[in-house]
């Protein structure tokens, strides 16, 4: 294989794996109420939901009906569902100032 050859492969393999990070990479924006239910469910299972404590931002809570689950490992929401494994918060009294990074 030529040297223009294995750049071209090389190029091309950057690329695919550019789309591909594209695809999966989390949002710039901060996370919304689905993430957060989304979270209780891949941390508790199918039946989890979220409550939001107090309004602060480390108050979130997954219950199953009345019952309290605990709370949202948000780490380890973002590397399941971004491939990311951290959190950025914004402003502690806003529980809707996470982000995943």
């Amino acid at each position: 294989m030529s040297i223009k050859s294995k750049a071209s492969a090389i190029l091309v393999a950057g690329a695919m794996t550019v789309g591909i990070i594209g695809v999966t990479a989390a949002p710039a924006s901060a996370m919304q109420y689905w993430e957060f239910n989304n979270a209780c469910r891949i941390q508790y299972g199918q039946n989890g939901d979220t409550a939001v404590s107090e309004g602060n931002a480390y108050q979130w809570q997954c219950y199953r009906g009345s019952y309290r689950l605990g709370g949202i490992d948000l780490a380890y929401f973002c590397q399941v569902q971004y491939g990311l494994g951290g959190v950025r918060l914004d402003n502690v009294n806003d529980p809707y100032s996470w982000h995943c990074v």
